[in-house]
């Protein structure tokens, strides 16, 4: 039965991890990707919750252990699919969030409750197993953990494969199966048990929706909702859903393009990413059908001189490779995250206009900037990046996302890759008051600084009623380059916003602002009070970096008065949705968790055990939770930039924790004489190994940044392990002596550990970006200290309860 048993934890660990994953995709799907970091707490809060009923329940469940785990497994495959469903019917509105907050509030709390469901059912399921059979518990939880790890691989590669509501429905499957395995068909009891959820598990995959449902505010549904537009081509994969868009109702333009553009603009689609993210694919036939994208500011650099050696940071669905072409650059180097839809706009099947993407002379690498730049010695004449994510960051919902992209190291990466006389340029999209435009140019004011430059004589910046555009030299800006970006701009009616000799009278011509601020503010951000304007601006413009890589959080909640005074009524609609849903979040999360997990132990008597025993205890593994989703959470993102994308780093950091973690599960039980002793030993070891990697980490990154990926998800595994194989054994060790001294407790454990993990994961969010992720990795380091001090002094309480007398 031993067999059966792991086998059953085995699949049933695959399925709630695998759902966890998917569920981020369906939020993002169905909403916006910010969403998506909800799941992980709203998960561990279904588990923390499963705890809690076992405590109450624990005797009555017991008494027919092997019934009650094919009951939870089977109900749990019933409550992925309900649960999914659920989800696409609330009505949220993330945009009008400040606006309404109670209201949207509310929805995002049934969300997180449906959610919960199946992770409750499951928890309860393997907290069962842990509970009903103590004497395999080290064995158990390995194998939870070592399915959970094959389990984040396994849901990355079937997403290559299988839409998301196939996905959904194979966790389900899985669970089921894990039901199916347990039970024992001689008992007429429990297969008749299992008939009644199968059959109802037939009749949903039946009726299941075949399609997760868009919300009516995202770019695809909307324009779906036209009655001559249609999806001409569709793929799935871990980076999205990509869907091509045509009809007769397009008439998207570039962003910003100038009001003097005399071109005409050929047929267009529209390319979205999980129903938004746009990016507009234009059918021109030959070179000349490009000349409007001239009329844009991304455009500026090719104002200046022939560009013969480019490299592109972002396609922009074709359109920065048309741009390149049009002006006859003899070496073109694309850089693409996004693989899929590369090849969707590469198939023969849509008739896209001329193919950007096949042209020999231009090489694409599916690389992070960073990444690529390492690992190649070439220099170029022109580095840029134009708008990457077709506008889609309104109501700052892209403040709580990480953009690896506008960091410090990223621009001085593309410095030291450029020419001596070449040229840096970036652009984005323009809010007002000002702040990306302005936090862009103090980034690049702190990198050629960095660098050795002075800034004064090597920027420019321009700006149209919708984009702003940096441009950054290694040399001073010559006469002759001046005047060209002043004819580019005046030929276009682009305002400039910095030029090293920019008069008062030549700004705020054209897109006028009550005042020229953004002249006035590059002067500030040149001058010798730089920091006092950065510190009193009403927006955030510190500079980004790889410990805080939040270029769209602008939000600064000590100005929040400032705000609604300055801006009155319209003061919501410049609250930052991706700072807001965070907070909202955590608030929520705790507050449930509180009352869910934590408030009915105080009224469930825990036997004999000594109080401050059993307090030192639930502060043990209230410690360990902590430590070990604020460390995870904390590798997930140093890892985006090695592997070179967020889905790698998921796969393969998730993976490593749990399946290591699993194996020193597995090894600990040899401990089981020494558990005071191995449980010190570990935890110190584990705050050692914290400390070398808070040292030394990035430096050892970065030596191996240029490596074959592959070779580099061998160095990632590497280094995680020997970090994760220790904090295995923290867990169960304490675990299998509170089994022993108190068992009564195991559910508590259970439940407090949930219940601090909930708040790591809903809380990272808004501590990385108040105080960056090196800050969050050093109180993982004290989680683990204060959990290897704190243990024998828990045990020692609970091993002589006559001292408390």
């Amino acid at each position: 039965m031993v067999f059966r048993t792991r086998l059953a934890i085995v699949l049933i660990s695959i399925g709630v991890i695998g759902l966890e994953i998917t569920l981020m995709r369906v939020l993002a799907l169905r909403f916006w990707s910010h969403l998506a970091a909800m799941v992980i707490s709203v998960a561990l809060l279904g588990f923390g919750c499963s705890g809690t009923i076992l405590t109450f329940f624990q005797d009555r469940l017991r008494r027919r252990l092997r019934l009650w785990l094919v009951v939870l497994a089977m109900a749990g495959a019933l409550a992925i699919l309900l649960s999914s469903w659920g989800v696409q019917k609330v009505p949220l509105d993330v945009h009008y969030l400040a606006w309404d907050l109670s209201s949207e509030a509310g929805h995002i709390l049934i969300i997180e409750l449906l959610m919960m469901l199946p992770f409750f059912i499951i928890g309860a399921f393997l907290g069962l197993v842990l509970m009903g059979e103590p004497g395999h518990i080290h064995g158990h939880y390995g194998t939870n953990l070592a399915g959970s790890g094959v389990g984040a691989f396994l849901s990355v590669a079937l997403m290559y494969h299988l839409s998301t509501v196939s996905l959904l429905i194979f966790w389900a499957l899985l669970c089921w199966g894990a039901g199916l395995v347990l039970i024992r068909w001689s008992r007429p009891a429990e297969r008749w048990w299992s008939l009644v959820p199968t059959l109802a598990l037939i009749i949903l995959v039946w009726v299941f929706p075949t399609h997760i449902e868009l919300s009516p505010y995202k770019r695809l549904a909307l324009e779906r909702s036209k009655a001559d537009t249609r999806v001409i081509a569709q793929t799935h994969g871990p980076l999205g859903r990509i869907d091509i868009v045509r009809g007769r109702s397009l008439h998207d333009a570039p962003p910003g393009m100038s009001l003097h553009n005399p071109h005409p603009l050929p047929e267009r689609n529209l390319l979205t990413i999980d129903g938004d993210s746009a990016h507009i694919l234009y059918g021109g036939r030959h070179r000349e059908d490009y000349r409007f994208l001239n009329a844009t500011t991304t455009a500026l650099p090719f104002a200046l001189s022939n560009q013969e050696k480019v490299l592109l940071i972002g396609t922009s669905g074709g359109a920065a490779l048309a741009l390149a072409k049009l002006h006859d650059s003899k070496e073109i180097t694309a850089l693409e995250s996004n693989r899929r839809m590369v090849e969707l706009i590469r198939t023969g099947s849509v008739d896209l206009g001329e193919h950007f993407f096949d042209h020999e002379d231009i090489d694409i690498f599916f690389e992070l900037p960073r990444t690529y730049l390492r690992g190649s010695e070439k220099r170029f004449d022109l580095i840029l990046v134009p708008l990457l994510d077709g506008g889609s960051g309104g109501a700052g919902l892209h403040a709580g996302r990480e953009n690896h992209l506008h960091t410090l190291e990223t621009f001085r990466t593309c410095l030291d890759h450029l020419q001596s006389s070449g040229l840096f340029v970036v652009s984005v999209f323009a809010h007002n008051p000002p702040r990306d435009g302005l936090r862009l140019f103090n980034l690049a004011v702190e990198a050629l600084a960095r660098e050795g430059y002075d800034p004064a004589k090597r920027l420019a910046l321009i700006r149209s009623w919708e984009t702003v555009t940096l441009l950054a030299t290694k040399t001073p800006l010559t006469p002759s380059q001046r005047g060209a970006i002043r004819s580019f701009s005046g030929q276009h009616g682009f305002d400039l916003a910095y030029l090293p000799d920019l008069g008062d009278d030549e700004t705020n011509l054209y897109h006028r602002l009550a005042e020229p601020l953004y002249a006035q503010s590059a002067r500030q951000l040149l001058g010798p009070n730089r920091q006092d304007f950065v510190d009193n601006y009403l927006f955030r413009l510190t500079v980004p970096t790889e410990n805080r890589p939040y270029f769209d959080h602008f939000m600064r909640w000590g100005h929040l008065q400032t705000l609604k005074k300055q801006l009155k009524g319209r003061m919501p609609a410049f609250i930052e949705v991706g700072s807001l849903l965070p907070a909202l979040a955590f608030a929520q999360v705790t507050i449930l968790a509180a009352v869910l997990v934590f408030l009915p132990l105080f009224f469930k008597s825990p036997g004999k055990a000594p109080s401050r025993g059993r307090g030192l205890v639930l502060v043990y593994f209230f410690l360990l939770g902590l430590g070990f989703m604020v460390l995870e959470m904390s590798f997930l993102q140093k890892m985006i930039l090695y592997l070179g994308h967020p889905i790698y780093s998921a796969a393969v950091v998730i993976a490593s924790f749990l399946l290591f973690a699993g194996l020193g599960s597995q090894i600990s039980r040899r401990c089981a004489p020494h558990y005071v002793q191995a449980v010190f030993r570990a935890g110190l070891l584990i705050a050692l190994m914290i400390g070398i990697y808070l040292l030394l980490l990035d430096h050892w990154l970065g030596l191996t940044q240029g490596a074959p990926l592959f070779l580099r998800f061998f160095i990632v595994g590497a280094t995680i392990a020997p970090l994760s194989f220790a904090m295995g054994f923290m867990f169960p060790l304490g675990l299998g002596y509170l089994a022993g001294e108190s068992a009564f407790l195991v559910p508590w454990a259970w439940a407090v550990n949930a219940f601090a993990s909930v708040l790591a994961t809903a809380g990272t969010p808004l501590a990385a970006m108040a105080a960056g992720f090196s800050m969050l990795m050093f109180a993982a380091l004290i989680c683990y200290l204060a959990a290897a001090l704190l243990f024998p002094l828990a045990a020692a309480n609970l091993s002589h309860p006559a001292s408390q007398s």
